[in-house]
C-alpha cells in the first residue's frame, strides 16, 4: 500500500484531458466523481503526492551502492633535434628523432554504506511524509466532495425556486384576471387593476432573476467539477433525504470523526516525521561505517596501443583496492547539538499540532452538528409557516372575490404566503448542505 496514493496521482494526472465533459443527465455521484478526476485543485494535490512519492524512494538510496567508473585515453608525439648518449649528456643529432606513445585506463569503484544509523531514521521519516501527504489528498478528496454536493444541491434549489417563480406568475396572471372581471362589474376600481398589472410585472421579473440564478449556479457546479459546459446539463439526483439529527448522537459522531477524518491521520504522520527526524539527528553523533571496492586496468605502450584498454585480452596492468573507512565525528563545533534542538523543536510543535487537530476536528463536528440540528429545526419552522401562510391565502382570495377587502390587502398576504415558500425550499436545502458540510468535517458519510 506504500505507493497506492502514488499510483492513483499518476492515474489521474495522465488521463486525457479531451474528456473533460459533463454529461448530458447528471446524478450526484456522477458529479463527485468527474469533480475527482478534473477539478485542478485535487490534481495539484495528486502532483505533490508524486514528488513525496519520489522523494520517498530517494531516501532508499543511501542504502544502495554507490557504482562509478571511467574510461581514460591519452596519446602523445615527440619531436626533437638532441638526443642523449649513454650516460644522459646531450647529444647533437642531424636529423629529427621522434617518438609516439599512447595511455589508456579503465576503472570501476563501488561504495557500500555499512552502517549509517540516521539514514534509517531518514527513511523512516520519508515515508511518514508520504503518508502526511496522501493524508492532505484525502482531505482535498473530501473537501471537494462537500463543495459538490452543496453546488449540486444550489442547481436543485435554484431550478425548485424557478418552478415556484414560474407557479407565482400564473397566480399573478389570475389575480389580474379576476381583477379585471371585478372591475368590469364595478366591483374593483381602476386602481386595483393596475396594481394587478404592476404585481405581474413585478413577477416576470423575478422569473428571469430566477432563471439567471439557474445558468449561474450550474456554472459554478461545472467550475468545480473541472468541466465546461453545464448550462444545459439536467440534473437527476433528488435533494438528500431530511432526518432528525438526533438520532446520531454527539458524542459517537465525535468519536466517528476521530477515527475517520484524515486531518488526525496527517497530524499523526507528521507527527511520526518529526520523531524520526528527531532520531535522525541525534544519529549523527554515531560513527559512519563504509566499504570501498575498486578495479583499475591500464596499458601503456608505443604508437596508440594504449587505445587497447578496450580489447579485454590487451595486456595489461591491473589493480584492485579494498579498503573500509570508519567517520566519527569528535568536534562539530556544535552543529549537532543545533540540529537535535531543532529536531527537538519540531517534534514539540508536531505534537502539539496533533492535539489541536483533535480539539479542532471535536469542535467542528460538535459545531456541523449543531448546524444541521438548526436546520431540521428550520424546515420544521418554516414549512409549518408556509402552511399557515396558504390558508391565510386561501382565506383572501375568498374574501376578495366577494369585495371583502381591497386588492392591496389581497397582495400583502399573497407577498407573505410567496415568501414563505421560499423560504421552506431554502431551509430544506439548507439542511442538505449542512449535512454535507458536517460529512466533511467528520470525514465520513454520516446517517442515522
Amino acid at each position: 500500500m506504500k505507493h497506492v496514493f502514488a499510483f492513483l496521482a499518476s492515474l489521474v494526472l495522465t488521463f486525457p484531458l479531451t474528456a473533460q465533459q459533463a454529461p448530458q443527465r447528471l446524478s450526484l455521484e456522477e458529479a463527485v466523481r468527474i469533480a475527482e478526476e478534473y477539478n485542478p485543485s485535487l490534481r495539484g494535490a495528486h502532483a505533490d503526492l508524486g514528488v513525496a512519492a519520489a522523494r520517498e524512494r530517494q531516501t532508499l538510496g543511501a542504502f544502495l551502492p554507490h557504482v562509478s567508473t571511467s574510461l581514460s585515453l591519452g596519446g602523445s608525439a615527440n619531436r626533437r633535434w638532441v638526443g642523449e648518449d649513454p650516460y644522459g649528456n646531450p647529444l647533437p643529432s642531424d636529423k629529427a628523432i621522434e617518438s609516439t606513445s599512447s595511455t589508456g585506463s579503465q576503472s570501476v569503484g563501488v561504495s557500500v554504506p555499512v552502517f549509517q544509523r540516521g539514514r534509517f531514521a531518514e527513511r523512516a521519516a520519508a515515508g511518514a511524509d508520504e503518508r502526511t501527504v496522501g493524508e492532505q489528498v484525502r482531505m482535498e478528496a473530501g473537501r471537494l466532495r462537500g463543495e459538490v454536493v452543496r453546488r449540486y444541491h444550489d442547481v436543485l434549489r435554484a431550478e425548485r425556486t424557478l418552478a415556484l417563480e414560474e407557479r407565482l406568475l400564473a397566480s399573478a396572471r389570475e389575480r389580474l384576471d379576476a381583477t379585471q372581471r371585478l372591475f368590469r362589474i364595478a366591483a374593483q376600481g381602476l386602481a386595483e387593476v393596475l396594481g394587478a398589472e404592476v404585481e405581474v410585472a413585478r413577477q416576470e421579473q423575478a422569473l428571469e432573476e430566477a432563471r439567471g440564478e439557474v445558468r449561474k449556479a450550474k456554472l459554478l457546479l461545472g467550475e468545480t467539477m473541472g468541466t465546461p459546459d453545464t448550462e444545459r446539463v439536467v440534473l437527476t439526483s433528488e435533494p438528500l433525504a431530511v432526518f432528525d439529527p438526533a438520532r446520531l448522537g454527539a458524542d459517537s459522531l465525535v468519536a466517528l470523526a476521530l477515527r475517520a477524518n484524515p486531518r488526525i491521520a496527517q497530524s499523526a504522520s507528521a507527527l511520526a516525521a518529526a520523531e524520526h527526524r528527531m532520531g535522525a539527528a541525534r544519529g549523527g553523533r554515531w560513527p559512519t561505517v563504509d566499504a570501498r571496492l575498486g578495479v583499475s586496468r591500464s596499458v601503456f605502450g608505443q604508437e596508440y596501443e594504449g587505445a587497447g584498454i578496450l580489447d579485454p585480452s590487451a595486456r595489461a596492468d591491473r589493480n584492485l583496492s579494498l579498503g573500509f573507512s570508519v567517520s566519527l565525528p569528535v568536534f562539530d563545533q556544535f552543529r549537532g547539538s543545533v540540529q537535535v534542538a531543532q529536531a527537538d523543536a519540531a517534534q514539540t510543535r508536531a505534537r502539539e499540532a496533533a492535539r489541536a487537530a483533535r480539539l479542532a476536528v471535536e469542535r467542528e463536528a460538535r459545531s456541523a452538528l449543531i448546524d444541521l440540528e438548526n436546520a431540521h429545526r428550520g424546515i420544521q419552522l418554516a414549512e409549518r409557516a408556509s402552511k399557515l401562510s396558504q390558508d391565510r391565502l386561501e382565506l383572501a382570495r375568498e374574501q376578495y372575490r366577494l369585495g371583502a377587502i381591497r386588492f392591496i390587502d389581497l397582495q400583502a398576504v399573497v407577498d407573505r404566503a410567496a415568501q414563505a415558500e421560499r423560504d421552506a425550499l431554502r431551509a430544506r436545502f439548507g439542511f442538505a448542505g449542512a449535512l454535507a458540510t458536517l460529512e466533511e468535517k467528520v470525514g465520513a458519510r454520516v446517517r442515522p
